[in-house]
């Protein structure tokens, strides 16, 4: 009953009253529909059949299968247009608790302090480096002074 490239109209869901197409048929009860709906694997009794049929290959594009109604004049420019201006969802990060965020603060503190600590260390060692290239190696020499002798005279 419904073959790839029939024309329907969704008549349950969230795309309801919707022009859609059928690009594959997965069972005696599902279909694969695409157009100005999501794709998406549909139930036939959400579906109400229009007596057109447009030239889709099966499992065909998005972009393919809202030509296809264009040409047919089912849909106009207008709704193609702004239905493939519509942003594609996208996945984003799992939302985060405010537990896991004080974690995470956590962890970076920890780690900024352990890396002040190596860098102390390590300025520390430098300065230490440093002192001792200073103190040149003295030699300890006694200076002797000559005392005058005494010219001692017997009497």
């Amino acid at each position: 009953m419904f073959g790839v490239g029939s024309v329907c109209v969704k008549i349950a869901g969230r795309d309801a009253g919707s022009i859609c197409v059928v690009i594959d048929n997965m069972d005696n009860n599902y279909v694969l529909v695409d157009g100005l709906v999501r794709r998406k694997k549909v139930n036939t009794k959400h579906l109400e059949r229009i007596n057109k049929t447009v030239d889709v290959k099966k499992n065909g594009s998005t972009s393919d299968v809202l030509e296809a109604l264009k040409v047919a004049e089912l849909v106009s420019e207008e709704q193609v247009t702004k239905w493939l201006g519509r942003k594609p969802k996208t996945v984003g990060e799992k939302p985060v608790t405010k537990r896991v965020l004080e974690m995470k603060e956590n962890a970076n503190k920890k780690a900024k302090k352990a890396e002040e600590k190596k860098v102390k260390a390590t300025e520390k060692k430098v300065k230490e480096a440093k002192k001792v290239e200073k103190k040149p190696v003295e030699k300890e020499t006694k200076k002797v002074e000559k005392k005058p002798v005494k010219k001692v005279t017997k009497k």
